[in-house]
């Protein structure tokens, strides 16, 4: 799937928008076709961009962390996409949907 990942031209300006992003945590899982589509369009999107760090975290492996970001507070919903800046602020997060 990331090699027939295009990013449109639009697309690959979302990060400029948000700011000074430094590091982009995704909170995914291989069986979820909804992150299987949307998950390589975030790492195109950092694809080449060596100032920015991207981690991937397996949901069912990592319970603590994936409580932090809830959808509705009540659900495990994934893919889970939090932008953040050089001091670990979030700048952005996007919950069951990519950016863009």
């Amino acid at each position: 799937a990331l090699d027939e990942t295009t990013i449109e031209p639009s697309a690959a300006k979302l990060l400029d928008r948000m700011g000074a992003v430094r590091k982009v945590m995704v909170i995914s899982e291989d069986w979820c076709g909804t992150c299987l589509d949307q998950v390589p369009f975030v790492v195109k999107l950092v694809e080449g961009k060596p100032d920015i760090e991207l981690r991937l975290f397996p949901r069912d492996a990592n319970p603590d962390l994936m409580d932090q970001y809830l959808k509705k507070g009540l659900y495990r919903s994934i893919p889970v996409f939090a932008f953040f800046d050089e001091h670990m602020n979030e700048v952005a997060r996007f919950i069951e949907r990519r950016p863009g």
